[in-house]
């Protein structure tokens, strides 16, 4: 799949907010080389770094169309006390994007495959007599997100919350 990029004029089929260049610069420029990847390698990080941000609940204001495909850009959106256009992308969404790709490079999986448990996450185990304990869940389901706490503190910035993250049961 091509990289088809977000410039804040809600472009048809856009699946990233970076571009692979800028990404392969974001990390030259910190002293980090990004060896063995391909501008391929790179695009695939980066739309399913998008796919893991957009997933994500609780950004401020609302998009500037029902049809826009992704999250941003967005209505009502406020960066460190500074009002952002409709029509842009904040670089602090972009540089959430380049660290979520570069987990990807390092080999993270970002969408793990979990089994949810109706018991909740186990908390302890013991081997001898074989006993383990559970978190408390109610009786539902559990599943977790791998949280990254760089891109945490990068996404809080767009948050309603301020950082604090909403799990809907």
């Amino acid at each position: 799949m091509a990289l088809v990029v977000e410039d804040g004029s809600n472009v048809a089929g856009a699946n990233s907010y970076a571009t692979a260049a800028g990404f392969s610069t974001y990390y030259s420029d910190r002293g980090i080389i990004i060896s063995g990847a391909t501008t391929a390698n790179i695009e695939g990080w980066l739309i399913r770094a998008t796919d893991f941000i957009d997933q994500r609940q609780g950004y401020q204001g609302h998009k500037t169309t029902e049809s826009q495909p992704l999250q941003f850009p967005r209505y009502g959106l406020w960066v460190d006390d500074y009002a952002v256009d409709s029509d842009e992308i904040p670089q602090v969404l972009i540089d959430a994007q380049y660290a979520v790709a570069y987990r990807l490079y390092s080999g993270d999986d970002i969408n793990p495959s979990q089994t949810p448990t109706d018991k909740g996450e186990v908390i302890s185990e013991k081997v001898g007599s074989l006993e383990r304990k559970y978190s408390s869940s109610n009786g539902k389901a559990t599943m977790r997100r791998p949280y990254y706490p760089e891109v945490e503190s990068l996404l809080s910035r767009l948050s309603v919350t301020g950082g604090l993250w909403i799990t809907r049961a």
